[in-house]
């Protein structure tokens, strides 16, 4: 997925996981918008007005990414990325549902069954539907499951190394969801000498629904982190993060 730009010449190219909804309010306020419902949300609900302003959503599959980055070359191109560690917790507590219901289904209706019984207000909340089938499968597990059965079937999971293209794309900005305030103002200087004036745009907001409640922990135990570190080596190796920082 990328989110486009005309008017600033900027291209965003979705990583979820890494801090997508901050990066869509961003760009969004760029625009003169003020959503008033989660940023995605709001921008598909007012596609066409939002169009007028120059800023699209367009659906790039991975295979037509270099056509279409050879194409937009002079556009500014960035990317939010995130230590391994934090990312696949973030799945974990917001997208374990996707994970039981492919390859847990039993599992996934014993806590879809859960979910429905907490309250009606709830219902429509992920991060409530992941925690009810996580009493039944825990970090390990899913780890564990991942391993099994892989991580390229949802970009979720999918390694930023693999959805980012970098074999054919030269990123202008990578931005770090662990420093994306310093990294943010540094794709606006970046933009700044393109001739773009960026002075009302305001700081980056930190919206991220899935850590609501649960603080992302980077100090996984050993056997964790060496499976994490499995999972996504590609990661480690192309974005420059640290897979020694558990201590046995």
């Amino acid at each position: 997925m990328i989110l486009k730009s005309d008017r600033f010449q900027t291209i965003y190219l979705v990583t979820p996981k890494c801090g997508t909804t901050s990066i869509y309010e961003a760009m969004l306020n760029w625009h003169g918008f003020k959503p008033n419902s989660p940023p995605r949300v709001y921008l598909r609900h007012n596609r066409s007005k939002i169009a007028k302003t120059g800023l699209y959503e367009e659906d790039v599959q991975l295979e037509d990414l270099e056509s279409y980055y050879h194409s937009h070359r002079n556009f500014v191109w960035f990317s939010t990325i995130r230590h391994p560690n934090a990312r696949i917790q973030s799945a974990y507590r917001n997208k374990l549902n996707r994970y039981a219901r492919r390859f847990d289904y039993k599992t996934y209706f014993r806590g879809k069954c859960r979910h429905f019984l907490s309250s009606p207000k709830l219902w429509g909340n992920m991060n409530r539907v992941s925690s009810c089938i996580g009493n039944y499968i825990d970090l390990t597990q899913f780890i564990d499951g991942l391993i099994a059965n892989g991580i390229d079937w949802d970009p979720h999971y999918m390694p930023l190394a693999k959805l980012l293209r970098l074999d054919v794309v030269r990123y202008d900005c990578l931005l770090r969801l662990e420093s994306l305030a310093s990294d943010y103002q540094k794709l606006l200087d970046m933009m700044e000498k393109r001739g773009v004036c960026t002075e009302e745009f305001e700081r980056v907001p930190v919206l991220n629904a899935s850590s609501s409640g649960n603080s992302t922990n980077l100090m996984l135990k050993q056997s964790l982190q060496s499976k994490v570190a499995q999972l996504y080596e590609e990661d480690f190796k192309l974005l420059g993060y640290e897979n020694s920082l558990v201590r046995s």
